[in-house]
């Protein structure tokens, strides 16, 4: 079986798209430009109550002791 050369262009442009395209991922994708400085005299509990409608917690603190599966742990 010969391979047409115009079919192997189109595989190598595919190839090459398809890395430019990951290469270009930049995380979440959500950007804001908000500065770090407006959040620096606030405490976590501070900002938490301003965003009352979710279920965000503060950040607690410890040491793992078990991990369970890919999303639970036991911290001590």
């Amino acid at each position: 079986m010969k391979i047409n050369k115009k079919f192997l262009l189109v595989i190598f442009i595919f190839a090459i798209a398809t890395l430019a395209s990951v290469a270009a991922y930049d995380g979440t994708g959500f950007m804001h430009n908000i500065p770090t400085s407006k959040y620096s005299s606030l405490s976590e509990s501070d900002i938490l109550a301003n965003y009352n409608d979710t279920d965000c917690t503060v950040e607690a603190s410890g040491i793992c002791t078990k991990v369970v599966d890919g999303d639970t742990i036991e911290v001590e």
